[in-house]
């Protein structure tokens, strides 16, 4: 993907098809060479008319979101139920606090506290199932899990994951959703 800034890596994408059916990837990029964590990382936004063949190769970069610092990682991408959309975001410079925006995928504004920052967390992902929304985070020992009727306040429903298995490739607990 195009991003201005070479050479680099990319981490926790995330997609949505907007009402025109465009899609709109939203993606974390580390700049320069990635050997740690310790450098600056931003959440860019790219768009594709759709992903027919080659289409992989046509993304068109819109640009860095307006985030809280330089160090946002993470996206998450939900549509609100009144319209528009909400992008949840860990950013390690504020305690590594799960933050969120609202947007009409143009703009970009800060909102209202999300109702998960206060718990540490890493790649909140946030969908729907069985009449609720869900919101899973990693806080390095299981996922952690909350429900919502309206994407503003959540409830903390325990957490899952947190013991790892037996089976050969299953010996770790869960990681990012």
């Amino acid at each position: 993907l195009p991003t201005g800034d070479e050479p680099h890596s990319l981490w926790a994408p995330d997609v949505v098809r907007d009402d025109d059916g465009r899609l709109h990837l939203f993606v974390t990029v580390v700049p320069g060479v990635h050997v740690d964590w310790s450098g600056s990382r931003f959440i860019d936004h790219y768009v594709a008319a759709d992903l027919g063949s080659g289409a992989l190769g046509r993304w068109t970069r819109v640009g860095r979101l307006p985030l809280t610092s330089d160090r946002c990682i993470d996206p998450s991408l939900f549509r609100k139920p009144g319209g528009g959309w909400r992008l949840w975001y860990k950013d390690e410079a504020h305690g590594s606090a799960t933050l969120a925006v609202d947007s009409d995928l143009a703009t970009w504004a800060p909102a209202a506290d999300p109702g998960v920052s206060k718990l540490y967390g890493e790649a909140p992902k946030v969908f729907a199932l069985g009449g609720f929304h869900w919101l899973l985070k990693d806080p390095d020992s299981g996922l952690d899990v909350y429900r919502s009727q309206d994407l503003a306040e959540w409830t903390y429903q325990g957490k899952i994951l947190d013991t790892p298995g037996t089976r050969l490739d299953d010996g770790s607990i869960g990681k990012h959703a």
